[in-house]
């Protein structure tokens, strides 16, 4: 059998089985052979199934399910990333998600190159009044109608449009995570825009970035992604 480590249980049976001869080619016999460079590997360690793909280890016991999902960020990685207090500093962007009232909160974050923040969480139904809070902060921090992004499926459309008439706020981005994602690179390695804005979230949060303490932060450690195969090519994709 030839194949990537994926815990499944047909390769994990032929693996443990001792009658079979295990021949394991890693990065590392690749670049010694000359079919990767180093410059490749190391730019390839920034995606996802990196230890799958070209350490060749089977996923770590116990991360992940029986249905080949593994959770995105641990507990422990979301709380690493907590700090109680921070000044932002660079970049200056918007992101709301739009709920419909009741238990469902609608969610502005607002991001700086160094750290995120929940900066408004509502339950209320009128998204007027959402769209009205993020024409203010904009106007009060100077923020680009480009840098602004808005779900715009469903219940987010209303504030989108909304925005998107507003002469101070014209220009937004309007963001429906099912489209196919934004490079070229991205349409390679994710089965769509939502999984590569995750795994974006995730390797921004890894080299370093900062969530204002937030229990909902918590939220992040049950987001789970695995491999899925289209062809022969492995995507991955967010549960």
């Amino acid at each position: 059998k030839v194949g990537n480590p994926w815990d499944e249980e047909h390769f994990v049976k032929s693996f443990k089985d001792p009658s079979y001869k295990k021949v394991i080619i890693d990065y590392k016999m690749a670049i010694e052979e000359g079919r990767l460079t180093p410059e490749y590997v190391e730019e390839m360690r920034k995606q996802p199934f990196f230890d799958v793909l070209y350490e060749c280890n089977f996923p770590k016991s116990g991360v992940i399910d029986e249905k080949g999902w593994i959770p995105l960020l641990s507990r422990e990685e979301v709380e690493k990333a907590f700090i109680k207090e921070a000044k932002g500093f660079g970049i200056n962007k918007l992101g709301a998600d739009v709920a419909g009232g009741g238990r469902n909160k609608s969610v502005v974050v607002q991001r700086r190159t160094n750290l995120a923040e929940i900066i408004h969480r509502t339950n209320d139904p009128d998204t007027m009044n959402l769209a009205e809070f993020v024409i203010n902060k904009r106007s009060s921090e100077g923020i680009y109608p480009a840098d602004i992004n808005v779900d715009m499926i469903g219940l987010g459309k209303g504030v989108y449009d909304i925005l998107n008439r507003e002469k101070t706020t014209s220009g937004i981005h309007g963001i429906n995570a099912g489209l196919e994602p934004y490079t070229e690179e991205g349409k390679t390695m994710f089965i769509n825009l939502r999984a590569q804005m995750f795994w974006e979230l995730r390797k921004w949060i890894l080299a370093g970035g900062k969530l204002l303490e937030d229990e909902a932060w918590y939220q992040l450690s049950k987001i789970k992604y695995r491999q899925k195969l289209e062809g022969r090519k492995a995507k991955m994709q967010i549960m």
